[in-house]
């Protein structure tokens, strides 16, 4: 079946421990240097496990080897899959959390946050009219529910697009998009969060550190 899988992963621990220096070997080498140079145990984290997630995904869902994956890490763009150029990845992360998804049918955006007590004041710098009416409708923990929901749909929009963030926020009214081109989840205390125009299955799974660990080191033994 045709499908876009979307992995989510919360991490257990925000501490750096053996099992990562073990696995941290195991990335490429553009991408080591990258989470070493974080100085917070849990951005290193982080950093480390969505290549893994990525590579896992990879193998499982489209059969491509650790070693042939040929993932293409340039540090100015987005990365890409040389050897399967038709697919297309794109992975998120915040508070011990990361988010990936990939697909054989167009491009794909996704973002997950934390719902927390939201960031309002910052509304009029990244968001459309329309969408601040939209959340000001709201109140209390519903407010705050409504900002990130937003707030995700915008990340995983201009990520599709290849905008990042780095374009004019406020010009962007997702509300004005077809709400069938999103797909929103919650998991635990998180929004996650998918955009993409093809209409196929979404597939949301959810895995854990020690099934990255064990198939990245059975994967591996083989071609060391």
């Amino acid at each position: 079946m045709e499908a876009t899988y979307i992995y989510f992963l919360p991490l257990s621990s925000a501490k750096w421990d053996k099992t990562d220096e073990v696995l941290l070997k195991y990335l490429p080498d553009i991408r080591r240097k990258k989470t070493l140079r974080y100085l917070h145990d849990s951005d290193k984290r982080l950093s480390l496990y969505a290549p893994l997630l990525l590579s896992y995904m990879l193998k499982l869902h489209y059969n491509i080897d650790y070693n042939k994956q040929d993932i293409l890490w340039n540090t100015l763009e987005k990365p890409y899959l040389m050897s399967r150029p038709d697919i297309d990845f794109n992975f998120s992360h915040t508070y011990n959390a990361i988010l990936c998804g990939i697909s054989s049918q167009g491009r794909i955006g996704v973002d997950i946050e934390a719902c927390k007590s939201a960031p309002l004041e910052i509304m009029p710098s990244v968001f459309h009219a329309e969408e601040i009416d939209y959340i000001d409708h709201f109140t209390g923990s519903e407010k705050d529910k409504a900002f990130f929901e937003l707030w995700t749909r915008k990340e995983a929009y201009t990520k599709e697009k290849g905008m990042g963030l780095a374009c004019n926020l406020p010009s962007i009214n997702t509300l004005s998009v077809p709400k069938d081109f999103f797909h929103i989840w919650f998991k635990e205390n998180y929004i996650c969060t998918v955009f993409q125009k093809r209409q196929i299955p979404t597939v949301l799974t959810q895995t854990t550190e020690h099934e990255l660990y064990w198939f990245t080191r059975m994967q591996t033994a083989f071609f060391e």
